[in-house]
């Protein structure tokens, strides 16, 4: 493919007057801290900091010491841990979301060692992975992610590059161009994959005056606009994190397009639910999968990342307004919010199909009091590391819900796979009440939540099904110290205090969480044994520190 000089684009010239959670957006102060970290090849991945030395080898997990070869794309086996490492740690590095830190620190400081640093990372990075010749060539998302990566660094710092980089990037977007359109996630990942993709074939047209990807994109992200988003405005995979990072995408494509009104209403009611989910500490629960990944600037207090993307939505959507409590119908959804706590409780569904970013968290709550995880969602840690614990993390057991017969609402067929799925239904939804119903394999749970009473939230659960003793396991999972007041009291840190029915036999055990992807904190878990039938209901009461 012949290489040109690409003359640096102006994507952001196509976002104004209008704030976009962009990578433009963040503290000059701490990202002259990234940078320095940057350049010194200290590159924050998920939860740790990885130090490659002053030569990148862009094909290596640098996490779990494990190299890939420069081969061609398709028979590279990804997958396997064994063989190819976890590849979350390899895509990570070279979407090459760093060097747009470092870009938006060159428009700032004007740090003269930054475009030296683009260009020997692009041109080492070209020479390691020959076109379709390496891991970093298999999805498509993460080559999309590259090339949106790449037209922000020639936007924020493109005539302090050197011709020859500029002329690399240009041949470099062109064969990202064609990668993408002939490897579209139609079949593996006809999800955020699909839409990344999109958003960034429309873009890279844009940049290089190719109309038939900017075409293809615009097709592909409309008909993800209807396939993706439900009808109460949550992303279909029923995570958190992947709603946000589907609105991003979303919005990043809304704004460079001109603001399409058919837009408008889909993109309002994710922010309702992105609105919902987010606390009044500016944290929203990791609930269903976390990838670990961002569309934008990925450094900073995660669990605040919603905060840019809400305050995007308040500029283009000024007339918003958020509620006490939200029932989502589509979703299952329910939230509540007080002054100084925030309840979600999932009466919700699987996803679609295989529901390979859903866990195992029918009729499950989260409690957050005063900015501490009193009932906490255990989050993802890991994808194909390690089978066992992935299973753990999504599993029933890890959330706060009910396991009956030992076995999960769910069968795992593989890291991104269910079958036997069961069958929820709302029950009531309305006020600050919900409720909702759980079939799976001989069993029925209901579960009614009211929290009616400021200080006091009520719980009730029900179970159906054959009879046996210690089949019931009702589990309460927190981030802080569960202590022992009583038989049947106990202490959630000192924010919320749990009072379980006489029935149940309780026992505390170790669990673990996971804030971001890779990483695994201590957790404690309230595990509450009994017997089924339940013919009246089990009454736990939470008492909330106002």
């Amino acid at each position: 493919m012949a290489s040109f000089v690409l003359p640096p684009p102006r994507l952001n010239s196509a976002l104004k007057p209008v704030p976009l959670p962009t990578p433009l957006e963040v503290d000059p102060s701490t990202l002259r801290g990234v940078a320095e970290s940057i350049l010194r090849h200290e590159f924050p991945i998920f939860d740790r900091t990885i130090e490659t030395g002053p030569a990148i080898d862009w094909r290596f997990d640098y996490h779990n010491r494990v190299g890939t070869p420069a081969v061609w794309f398709r028979t590279i086996p990804f997958l396997d841990f064994q063989r190819s490492g976890d590849h979350k740690y390899i895509w990570e590095l070279n979407r090459q979301q760093h060097l747009v830190a470092l870009a938006q620190d060159w428009a700032i400081m004007r740090d003269p060692r930054i475009p030296l640093e683009i260009a020997a990372q692009i041109a080492s990075w070209d020479q390691q992975n020959p076109f379709l010749r390496s891991v970093n060539w298999v999805s498509a998302l993460e080559v999309a992610m590259r090339a949106l990566s790449w037209m922000w660094v020639l936007d924020l710092c493109g005539p302090a590059l050197p011709t020859q980089t500029r002329k690399l990037l240009g041949t470099l977007l062109l064969q990202h161009g064609v990668a993408i359109t002939q490897n579209l996630s139609t079949y593996f990942a006809p999800n955020t994959h699909i839409l990344g993709e999109g958003v960034a074939l429309h873009a890279l047209g844009m940049v290089l005056g190719r109309k038939e990807w900017i075409d293809l994109g615009e097709g592909i992200v409309d008909r993800e606009l209807i396939a993706q988003v439900l009808g109460d405005g949550f992303h279909f995979e029923l995570s958190s994190y992947y709603h946000l990072y589907a609105l991003d995408m979303f919005l990043f494509h809304y704004l460079l397009r001109g603001r399409p009104g058919h837009f408008d209403p889909v993109l309002r009611k994710m922010f309702r639910v992105l609105s919902a989910l987010q606390g009044d500490d500016g944290s929203f629960p990791l609930i269903g999968d976390d990838d670990g990944g961002r569309f934008f600037h990925p450094y900073g207090v995660r669990r605040q990342f919603a905060r840019a993307t809400l305050g995007t939505g308040a500029a283009l959507f000024p007339d918003m307004t958020a509620s006490v409590f939200d029932h989502f119908g589509s979703s299952g959804l329910s939230v509540f919010r007080r002054p100084a706590a925030h309840v979600t409780f999932d009466c919700g569904p699987f996803s679609r199909g295989g529901a390979g970013h859903s866990h195992a968290d029918a009729l499950s709550l989260t409690l957050r009091v005063r900015g501490q995880d009193a009932l906490v969602d255990p989050g993802t840690f890991t994808y194909v590391a390690d089978r066992a614990t992935r299973d753990w993390f999504r599993g029933t057991g890890a959330h706060s819900t009910v396991r009956l017969g030992g076995r999960d609402q769910a069968e795992a067929v593989n890291p991104f796979r269910w079958e036997n799925k069961p069958r929820v239904r709302r029950l009531e939804g309305a006020g600050w009440r919900a409720g909702a119903e759980c079939s799976y394999r001989e069993w029925v749970h209901v579960r009614s939540v009211d929290w009616s009473s400021p200080g006091r939230l009520l719980v009730e659960d029900t179970v159906a099904g054959p009879a046996g003793t210690g089949t019931l396991e009702q589990n309460w999972h927190s981030a802080l110290e569960i202590r022992r007041i009583a038989t049947h009291r106990f202490a959630l840190g000192d924010v919320a205090v749990l009072d379980i029915d006489s029935r149940l036999q309780p026992v505390i055990h170790g669990g673990f969480y996971s804030e971001v992807f890779g990483s695994r904190e201590r957790s404690h878990i309230l595990r509450c044994t009994g017997d089924t039938p339940v013919t009246s209901p089990l009454a736990t009461t939470i008492e909330v520190a106002e």
